[in-house]
Parts: structure tokens; C-alpha cells; sequence
């Protein structure tokens, strides 16, 4: 340490900037690795070498250079083999990042580098056990350390230009080809290639920089000891230190953003945008501990204090961390609100089809941010939906087969669901498409693809966003498919309607007009035989229960609601039934229903209509059933409310002894009649809701959404 407050802070703050940066780096990416692979151990190893230098720097320099103890020697020695060790390493990460055709200008220089390596630890162990064999123990060791720069100078600042100078050309030569690379790693490789390009040159300034510290303090120290160096020398040192420091800090802040952005070395084939952001607030705590924490080394001396500021700075910061991480989670629920708050399946079922154009748009331009994306059907969804979506043209369809995308087979959904690649295209066949995405149904069958360009921004698809459009474009065909098919069985239910209505209507037709006269003249044959008998008589009794049986059928029959409702409107029909239908007397009905809602109800399209009226008439039916009024001497009363506020509402009310229990309930409203209307009105996007309390009224609400929805 020297007499300047200001560069001791300086110094001491970067060091343990670098340190926690360095260790935090080669921590993550052994322990976020998909697979360790060689590159993966290698990157760890060399920031955690790095780590450990920052490491031992921090804590000479904490009790300054010319103190010297047991524990502080062997700070000391970690320190020189980590100087010895990092630019080896540096140049072994850059010749596996290379890729195997920049390696072959390289072949031999890997093994004679080891063996300069190998050299320089031995001398520095030959030096160090000389040291301590010859010389009292203290100054052995203190000399032993200053005795690095007795090892010969030319040959150290070669071997630390010649590792960072050899990096920088394997870099300038690195492109395709890596065994352990994909396509999506060939295209990050080439966008991490400038910053590590840069990283290395800055090594390499601070190579020359520490070079030229050696010399000149081999120039300026001649054969004295450290201690014994006057305060300019020291201060020269400290100033060289600190400058050092500070080129380390910008190789690290530079080296990390490929690293994290890119996941270059943990072998994943898409980085996550967690990691970044985890990264950001790494530089920001090592930069404000960093601070503090230099800050009170270089004013206090009492080892609590700093215990107490460190874990205080620790609590302080961790709180800010979580408190960042809950605002970006709301943040990212934000940007999902759109793509899972559209239009539900049964919702406009009976307008409209699902909108599934604006949830998709939503998420290419909040989401993906891209320029050109398809979302195509196909396998078991591609008959309920054939025509996909294109953004931002919804003219600009897709048409090339799906065998152009991914080949003779679609990608396996276990194995995507494990990796989460993307499959690459050309954009010249692809109309702009750069990626694919296989989507799938939740039984795991084929359903379509996501094709997208590149981002606006050139960065790479992060794992997370590609999740997200996978899951948002899979329930969009799902919710697509679902609406369709809803919509094709409520057309076979309208159409079975119909058919019953005819039916119905033939058979009252035919035994009305055909077969009860045909029994009637039988009747009338066999009583005008001039010898009646007993087998005569007999007949004639079997024929004129057969007569009455058919009347009451046919009077029993409901009559024909479509013709009702078309004619009449849907209120009048609803009277019909109750004067025609029902045989149950009431002490009075009600009808609370003015003209303008009447002649709102009569204009619901037809399909709705004759849900809604089936609905209402099993709803009058089950009141003939189940309702009794709460006193002997009275009849029941019957009140129908219609109302168009907020929504279309048919309110059926009678003062009945009401459902005594669930199970009344259950057996009301449960029955094959209501459960199944009440499945139809969900269906056109309404409800059936009942009421009941005992001994006071059953109520039961059939409600539809506003009007203008059904324009």
C-alpha cells in the first residue's frame, strides 16, 4: 500500500471487482453447463484461475507488499502460478472456440506452449524450495516473491505476449466447423467472434503493459528488496497495478457479454435471457461492493466492522436483487397478457370465429420482435384450420410443402422439449423465414409450424422466448381447431333440428291424415256387419284404443319451434308453449318484457334462437314437474323477466315450495334435458344458472352476451 487514499481505494476496489466477477463467471457456467463438454471445463477453469489470482491480489494488497507471514507467502505463490497458468489457459479456450480449420495453423504450438508452462513452474518451484533451504524463512520467502523478476524477464513477457498474440489469430481465422457446434452455435460463434476478438486484444495490452512494468522495475530496483523502495517507486508500482486492474476489468466486462449472451461455452443450443439479466446485476453488486468494501479496508482497521459492512452490503444488495427479479416477473406477465387474454373458444362461437391473428401478432412484435413469421397447420389440425397466418401481411400465405421445413421427419417432441433448437432455413425459399419451430397437440402429435425470420435487433432468440411462441402458437391452433369443430357440430346439431322438425311433422301429417282414418273406416266396417259377434266386438274395442292412443299422441306432440320462432318471434313463441304445451295451472303469469325487448330477442340469428327457445321450454317443462305452491289452497305463480343491459337475459321465476335439498337440485337441474341445453347455451357463449330457496321460489337465468356481438 502506499501514502495516496485515493489510489489504495482505487486499486483494492477494482481487485475485488475482478474477483467477484471472475469467480461468479467460471461458477456459472460449470454449474449452468447442458453439457460439460471440454470448452465448458476449459472456460471454467480459466475465470476461476483468474478468480484466484484476484483473489490472493486483494488480500496483499490488503495488508500491502511489504508484509510478509506464513499465510500471505502462500497468497504469494497462488499468485505467480495463477500469472503462469491464465494465459495458457486463455489460449487453450480460444483454440477449442476456434473450430477445427483455424486449429490446423495450430497443431503443434498447444503441446510446446505446455511445455513452456510446464518449464516456468518448475523454475518457480526450484527457486521457490532454493529459497527456503538457503535463507532464513521470512526473508526467503519475501525474496522468493521478488524473485520472480529474476526469472529470466525476456523469456516470461514472450511467453505472456505469445499466448494472447496466438489467441488473437486463432480468432481472426475462427468460423464453422467446431464438432460440438450446430447451426444456431455456428451463428452465435460468429457474433461472440468481435467480442472475444476484443477481449484478447485487450489481454494483450495488458500483456505489454505488465512486460513493461517488469522491465522498468527491473531497470529502477536494481537488487533491492521490496521493503526497502522508496515511496516513488512504490507509487509507480501501485499506479502500474492499478492500470493493469483496470484493462483486466474491461476484458472481463467485454469477455462476459458473449459469454452469457451466447451461452458459448455451457453448451446450450439457445442462451437464456435469465442470464444476462442475472449477469447485469453481478457488474452492478462487484461495482458497488467493490466500493464499499475498498473503501472501508483503506480507513478501518478493526476486522468486526468490515465483517458487519460486508454482510450488511450482502443483505442489501440480495434485497435488491429479489426486488428486481419480482419487477421483471411482472413485467414478462405483462407481455404474456395479451397472447393469453384473447377471445376464449366459446366465446362469439355463434359471430365470429376466434381471433387468433391478434395474440399472434402480439407476440411477434412484443416477443420475438421479428420480422416475418408463419404459423402453418398441419398433421390432425390441419383439416379444421388448412389456412394459417402470416405476419405482418395476412395476405402473404405460406405455400411451400412441409417436407421443405424439416425434412422426411418432423423433429421428436421429447427431444425438442430437452433442447429446444431451432431448425434453420433459407430465407430465398422460405418466403424471409429463418427458423423453424415444430409445434405439437398435447398428445404429442404433429400440429403445425412457427416460422420467423431474424430478430430486428441481430441478437439471438433466447431459450425462453422460444418456449413462450411454441406454448402461445400451440393453444392458438389448439383454440382455432377447437372453434371450428364446435362450430361443425353445432351445424350437424342444427341440421339434426331440422330433420326431427320435419320428421315430427310427417308423422303427425301421416297419422293424422292417414292412419286414424284408415282405423276410423275399419271401426265403422266391422260395426255395420249384419252378424256382429264377440271376435267382431273384440276388434272393434282394440280398435278404438288404438284410435284414442293415437289421439293423445299426437295432441302430446310438442309443435314444431322453428316455424314458431320465425314466425311469431321468440317471446311468442315462449306464450305458445305455455298456453298449448303445458297442462299445469298457474294462479297467474307474468310477463315482464317490454316491446323494445321483444323485438331485440326476435332478432338473434336463427341457430341462436332455437337454442336459446329449446333451453327456455325445457326450463317451462321442469316447472310443470317440480313446482307446487307453498300453500294447499293456491296455484303457483310464473314470472318471465327479459332484460338487454349489460347482456341478454331470460329470467324463468315461479313461488314454488322451491328445491328442498341438493339432491332436488341435482335431479332439476342435473337431468339429461337441462345438462344438455346448458352445454348448448355454453356452447353460443351463454349460461344457464339456477336458483333456488326452499319453500320461496326456484329461479332459473338463461343468459347470452350483448347483441352487438351477434352482428
Amino acid at each position: 500500500m502506499t501514502d495516496s487514499f485515493l489510489l489504495n481505494w482505487s486499486t483494492m476496489a477494482v481487485s475485488l471487482f475482478n474477483m467477484t466477477l471472475m469467480f461468479w463467471l467460471g461458477v456459472s457456467i460449470l454449474l449452468n453447463a447442458e453439457q460439460r463438454t471440454a470448452g465448458t471445463w476449459i472456460a471454467g477453469g480459466t475465470l476461476l484461475t483468474g478468480g484466484i489470482f484476484f483473489f490472493s491480489h486483494s488480500a496483499i494488497l490488503g495488508h500491502g507488499v511489504s508484509y510478509i507471514n506464513w499465510g500471505l507467502g502462500i497468497l504469494w505463490s497462488v499468485g505467480v502460478v495463477a500469472t503462469l497458468i491464465f494465459p495458457y489457459l486463455w489460449y487453450i479456450l480460444m483454440y477449442w472456440y476456434a473450430g477445427s480449420k483455424a486449429r490446423d495453423r495450430h497443431k503443434r504450438l498447444p503441446a510446446l506452449l505446455s511445455v513452456a508452462l510446464l518449464l516456468g513452474l518448475a523454475g518457480v518451484i526450484l527457486r521457490a524450495v532454493s529459497y527456503f533451504i538457503d535463507r532464513p524463512i521470512f526473508q526467503s520467502i519475501f525474496r522468493y516473491h521478488v524473485g520472480i523478476f529474476n526469472v529470466p524477464v525476456t523469456a516470461f513477457s514472450i511467453y505472456l505476449l505469445g499466448c494472447i498474440a496466438l489467441s488473437i489469430d486463432l480468432l481472426r481465422k475462427s468460423g464453422r466447423g467446431n464438432a460440438h457446434s450446430d447451426q444456431i452455435s455456428d451463428t452465435a460463434r460468429q457474433k461472440a467472434g468481435p467480442w472475444l476478438i476484443a477481449a484478447s486484444l485487450t489481454l494483450l495490452l495488458v500483456s505489454g503493459f505488465v512486460a513493461w512494468a517488469i522491465f522498468w522495475i527491473k531497470l529502477n530496483a536494481g537488487t533491492q528488496v521490496l521493503p526497502n523502495r522508496d515511496p516513488y517507486i512504490m507509487k509507480t508500482i501501485a499506479r502500474f497495478d492499478l492500470i493493469i486492474n483496470l484493462f483486466i476489468a474491461s476484458m472481463i466486462i467485454i469477455s462476459g457479454k458473449p459469454i452469457v449472451s451466447y451461452e458459448l461455452f455451457t453448451g446450450r443450443a439457445l442462451p437464456r435471457k435469465n442470464f444476462l439479466h442475472y449477469w447485469r446485476y453481478v457488474v452492478v453488486f462487484g461495482a458497488g461492493f467493490g466500493i464499499i468494501l475498498g473503501l472501508m479496508l483503506s480507513i478501518l482497521e478493526s476486522p468486526v466492522y468490515m465483517t458487519l459492512i460486508s454482510l450488511t452490503l450482502v443483505s442489501l444488495f440480495y434485497a435488491l436483487f429479489s426486488w428486481t427479479v419480482y419487477v421483471e416477473y411482472y413485467r414478462f406477465v405483462n407481455r404474456l397478457r395479451p397472447l393469453i387474454a384473447g377471445e376464449r373458444p366459446f366465446d362469439g362461437l355463434s359471430s365470429t370465429e376466434v381471433d387468433i391473428r391478434t395474440p399472434f401478432y402480439a407476440l411477434c412484435q412484443q416477443t420475438l420482435q421479428v420480422h416475418i413469421a408463419y404459423l402453418i397447420p398441419f398433421g390432425g389440425l390441419f383439416p379444421l384450420i388448412k389456412i394459417g397466418l402470416a405476419y405482418p401481411d395476412p395476405d402473404n400465405t405460406y405455400d411451400r410443402p412441409l417436407t421443405d421445413i424439416f425434412g422426411e421427419r418432423v423433429p421428436n417432441r421429447i427431444d425438442h422439449y430437452a433442447t429446444v433448437t431451432l431448425t434453420p432455413l433459407d430465407p430465398d425459399h422460405h418466403q424471409g423465414a429463418r427458423w423453424a419451430v415444430p409445434l405439437w397437440t398435447q398428445r404429442g402429435a404433429e400440429a403445425g409450424a412457427l416460422l420467423m425470420s431474424d430478430k430486428i435487433n441481430g441478437n439471438l432468440f433466447t431459450r425462453e422466448e422460444v418456449e413462450t411462441a411454441r406454448l402461445i402458437c400451440e393453444r392458438l391452433l389448439d383454440a382455432r381447431a377447437i372453434d371450428e369443430f364446435a362450430r361443425r357440430l353445432m351445424a350437424l346439431q342444427r341440421q339434426k333440428i331440422i330433420e326431427t322438425q320435419l320428421m315430427d311433422q310427417k308423422t303427425r301429417r301421416a297419422l293424422h291424415d292417414d292412419v286414424l282414418p284408415l282405423i276410423h273406416s275399419a271401426m265403422i266396417s266391422l260395426d255395420g256387419r249384419s252378424e256382429a259377434d264377440g271376435k267382431s266386438n273384440l276388434a272393434i274395442s282394440l280398435l278404438t284404443d288404438a284410435h284414442q292412443q293415437i289421439s293423445s299422441l299426437l295432441h302430446d306432440l310438442p309443435t314444431a319451434p322453428v316455424r314458431d320462432i320465425k314466425k311469431t318471434g321468440l317471446i311468442n313463441a315462449l306464450k305458445s308453449v305455455l298456453k298449448n304445451e303445458l297442462h299445469m295451472e298457474f294462479d297467474r303469469v307474468e310477463w315482464s318484457i317490454s316491446i323494445e325487448t321483444e323485438e331485440l330477442f326476435g332478432k338473434l340469428p336463427d341457430l341462436i334462437g332455437e337454442v336459446l327457445f329449446s333451453a327456455a321450454r325445457e326450463v317451462l317443462r321442469n316447472v310443470e314437474k317440480h313446482a307446487k305452491s307453498t300453500q294447499l289452497d293456491k296455484l303457483p305463480t310464473l314470472s318471465v323477466t327479459a332484460s338487454v343491459t349489460d347482456a341478454l337475459r331470460l329470467i324463468i321465476k315461479d313461488n314454488g315450495t322451491g328445491s328442498p335439498g341438493q339432491r332436488e337440485k341435482d335431479k332439476l337441474v342435473g337431468g339429461h334435458g337441462l345438462a344438455l341445453h346448458s352445454t348448448l347455451m355454453t356452447v353460443i357463449g351463454g349460461s344457464l344458472s339456477f336458483e333456488s330457496v326452499p319453500n320461496r321460489y326456484t329461479q332459473v337465468t338463461l343468459t347470452l352476451p350483448p347483441i352487438s356481438e351477434f352482428d
